[in-house]
């Protein structure tokens, strides 16, 4: 620091490093009144070390308020400019200032599905990184979501299966389904799409045992999203055997034959008898 020998000094002094510095004045030995303060330093302007983060960076929702940080602490001094555009124009931007850190908090609230290009400015310069996209879509209800189970009856090694999920009401988000075997083995599964609001879920059990089904809605249970089949293994109508046929049965005499299912595997016998006339029998 350089002081002026007369009765009013002027003091020059360089800092050198960010952050607080503390001032002690003494005149002849002797403190001065309020000759004891603090100076925050701040860092030269540079918008390169401008740091970015925050959900309102990533994805929004319709009419739903967002939010992101500018942390300005080791960038200097300068001024924080926000341009916020989406698929129907310019949304108002609310910057909220914390002196303390140096931090920004750009608060928005987007009024249209699609994309918004967000371009960050710091002392007349473009933030690394901008634009940036952020997709905005509808908000999600996981309630909304329907299961349809009809396909996942007598489910059997080797069959492909299949159901559809109904997404009417419950906003744009993202269907995931995982199958997961007795073993905690995944089963591959594909998801196709029947129209804009019903999808179509497909996969083959490749081994016998306990089978569950999770559905979620953008990372959301959703109801009866839990579904446990018992695979069965394919039935081998060879192994089924008829004996002890009578060929010639008498009218009002009761007769009888045998099926013997034992080796062909778990389903329902079922067995129907017709005269002469096609009529069945009781």
């Amino acid at each position: 620091a350089v002081v002026s020998t007369q009765s009013t000094g002027k003091v020059q002094y360089t800092p050198q490093i960010p952050g607080p510095h503390k001032i002690h004045v003494t005149y002849n030995k002797n403190d001065v009144p309020n000759g004891d303060f603090t100076v925050k330093v701040l860092a030269p302007t540079d918008s390169t070390k401008i740091r970015l983060s925050g959900d309102g960076l990533e994805k929004a929702f319709v009419n739903k308020p967002t939010h992101f940080v500018v942390d300005a602490a080791e960038a200097g001094v300068g001024d924080l400019a926000v341009t916020i555009v989406g698929p129907g124009g310019k949304l108002p931007v609310d910057i909220v200032q914390d002196d303390e850190n140096m931090k920004y908090t750009v608060h928005y609230s987007p009024d249209k599905v699609g994309p918004v290009l967000i371009t960050v400015k710091y002392a007349g310069n473009e933030v690394e990184g901008c634009p940036f996209h952020v997709d905005v879509v509808d908000d999600v209800n996981p309630l909304k979501v329907k299961i349809l189970t009809k396909g996942l009856e007598n489910p059997v090694v080797g069959k492909e299966m299949k159901f559809a999920v109904c997404t009417v009401g419950a906003g744009n988000g993202d269907l995931k389904v995982t199958v997961v075997d007795d073993d905690g083995h995944p089963l591959k599964v594909t998801i196709g799409d029947i129209d804009p609001d019903n999808q179509e879920v497909k996969f083959t059990p490749e081994h016998p045992g306990k089978h569950r089904v999770s559905v979620t809605w953008s990372g959301q249970p959703v109801p009866d999203g839990e579904i446990d089949l018992d695979v069965k293994k394919p039935l081998d109508l060879l192994a089924c055997i008829v004996s002890d046929v009578n060929s010639n049965p008498v009218v009002g005499t009761p007769t009888h034959f045998t099926v013997d299912c034992s080796k062909v595997g778990s389903d329902d016998l079922k067995v129907e008898i017709l005269d002469s006339n096609g009529d069945p029998l009781q």
